[in-house]
């Protein structure tokens, strides 16, 4: 459906056990400039005080300015690297540098050291809106109702449903969700003063509530926009529920009581709201109860001084949830030292988490000392070591603990484990596929994704090395770099939406119309791709 829906838009690790040396960083040389004009998608019409947004791995953070009255931006001082340039303007979508359709990648900016690009325009679409009022069972507007717009997308490999745009009803039970892309939305509500205590005498409450007004989700109907369409008097009903007590003991590994603070959030069944819906405080003998609590998904949270924590995941109905048993514990801790392979210097931004396989949980960033050792703790469960975010020119070659490679190998952690003497290698020889995409009649296009992924199936997991997807920078050149040496199958196509490339069933269907590539380690191979379709290759 989505793409009926276009924009008019612009060798070996080496040793593990060499000594430790003083590493320092690379500093990178921020003097290149980006600069160009946010229009409206007439091409014509300038935007004013739109905010554009630069992002690199070779930047610390986002670099963020406002247009002028004339729509011009200019983003200077930049260090060399492949950025993505990002344009916001109220009432209209907010969309990267080159992106046509919704929810695909936009097109990347390869700005070399002291470049000077002009030029780099984005033009924005209006935005489309749904609208409406929420009523209780007596057909009365109600006021200070979350109401959220969620639409169907890729995360981890899967389709899951996200929160895309949210508001709070007026005092009229009004709301408005603006910022739509075209596409199908679920438009759900809930209580918003909804925070409980220990103790509660209220009966009844306003549980989250699907269009056109029902408490299951397999009975909700999706709202279609179109682009730039403005959906009005949307009526939503929401019928009160009877709330529930939640109860339990808080103890730690040893079974003793805790007398901590438990905390009541949303759980992973309903993200789409978040926050913290209350709580309790355990007694002497660890034992805590919540009341007024509407139905849904839960996770219920504790921790202690001491920093150790615990949670567990509950359902609530329509009856009370009795006996529960929270374990709080501390999380296993992790250290060790990311080197570099060659001794070079290491670059500015070496990203460092603990990702856990198929969730895509990320722990924090691990902060490097200046001699690339690092301490990251609070992990609990499977882990693979990853730098979501490392810079240009580098790529992680290898996760080491004594002479075991866990690069591609999760690791289980235990509460109160400590692991230690882990050797992150990355390397300034990454490997790299590039190359131009031509049409049916032979010439080359400037607008397509690119997918490179593993010939090996059970490489295509959601945290893997081995599968990438690249949009063409502003010259029309896709470029894969930092994967693993093996053997990989490559395509482009003209749309594909963002983290479908995790589906592994989607894979499986491009693998029929992909080109074959063998990667050597520090080998560089340049290619030329014809546009591929699926539809045309389909039983």
């Amino acid at each position: 459906m989505m793409t009926s829906c276009l924009l008019l838009l612009c060798a070996l690790v080496g040793d593990p056990q060499q000594p430790a040396r003083d590493i320092q960083r690379r500093p990178a040389v921020a003097s290149g400039t980006i600069s160009g004009t946010v229009y409206a998608d007439d091409g014509k019409t300038p935007l004013k005080r739109s905010i554009v947004r630069a992002s690199a791995a070779e930047l610390s953070r986002r670099r963020t300015v406002r247009t002028d009255i004339e729509g011009k931006f200019r983003l200077a001082d930049l260090p060399a690297g492949r950025y993505t340039i990002t344009a916001s303007n109220a009432q209209y979508l907010t969309l990267d540098y080159g992106q046509r359709r919704p929810f695909e990648p936009g097109r990347r900016i390869e700005l070399a050291a002291g470049e000077t690009l002009a030029r780099v325009d984005v033009l924005l679409p209006r935005a489309a809106a749904i609208g409406g009022v929420i009523l209780d069972d007596e057909n009365e507007p109600v006021s200070q109702m979350w109401v959220v717009a969620a639409r169907y997308a890729f995360r981890n490999g899967q389709r899951r449903l996200v929160s895309v745009a949210r508001g709070v009803t007026n005092d009229i039970g009004e709301f408005r969700l603006a910022g739509l892309a075209p596409g199908d939305y679920y438009v759900m509500a809930r209580e918003r003063d909804i925070r409980v205590r220990a103790f509660s005498d209220e009966p009844s409450g306003y549980g989250t509530t699907y269009y056109p007004g029902t408490t299951q989700f397999a009975e909700a109907q999706a709202i279609r926009v179109t682009l730039g369409q403005e959906i009005v008097n949307t009526s939503l009903p929401v019928m009160p529920s009877r709330t529930a007590q939640v109860s339990g003991r808080v103890v730690d590994e040893t079974g003793a009581p805790l007398a901590v603070r438990v905390s009541l959030n949303d759980g992973p069944g309903t993200p789409l709201f978040g926050g913290i819906i209350g709580g309790a405080v355990a007694n002497a003998d660890g034992r805590f109860s919540v009341a007024g609590v509407r139905p849904g998904n839960y996770d219920l949270l504790a921790r202690s001084e001491s920093g150790a924590d615990g949670s567990v995941s509950i359902e609530v109905r329509d009856a009370d949830l009795t006996g529960l048993t929270l374990v709080v514990g501390r999380g296993a801790t992790a250290s060790g030292r990311v080197i570099s392979a060659s001794g070079t210097p290491l670059p500015v931004s070496v990203d460092l988490r603990a990702v856990g396989p198929g969730t895509g949980q990320q722990s924090p960033t691990a902060r490097l000392r200046p001699d690339g050792s690092f301490e990251l703790g609070a992990l609990i469960g499977s882990r693979v070591w990853r730098t979501p975010s490392i810079a240009s020119g580098w790529w992680l070659k290898a996760v080491m603990l004594g002479d075991t490679d866990l690069t591609d190998q999760p690791m289980t952690f235990t509460r109160g484990q400590r692991v230690t003497g882990l050797t992150v290698v990355v390397d300034d020889k990454p490997t790299e596929i590039s190359g131009e995409v031509h049409d049916e009649a032979g010439h080359a296009i400037g607008d397509y994704t690119a997918i490179v992924f593993s010939e090996d199936a059970s490489r295509w997991s959601p945290e893997t090395r081995f599968v990438r997807a690249d949009r063409p920078d502003h010259r029309g050149l896709f470029r894969v770099a930092g994967l693993p040496p093996g053997k990989y199958l490559v395509a482009a196509l003209d749309y594909v939406e963002e983290g479908q490339w995790q589906d592994t069933a989607f894979l499986e269907r491009l693998r029929r119309v992909a080109t074959r590539v063998t990667l050597e380690a520090a080998q560089k191979t340049t290619i030329q791709l014809s546009l591929a379709s699926l539809a045309e290759r389909e039983p």
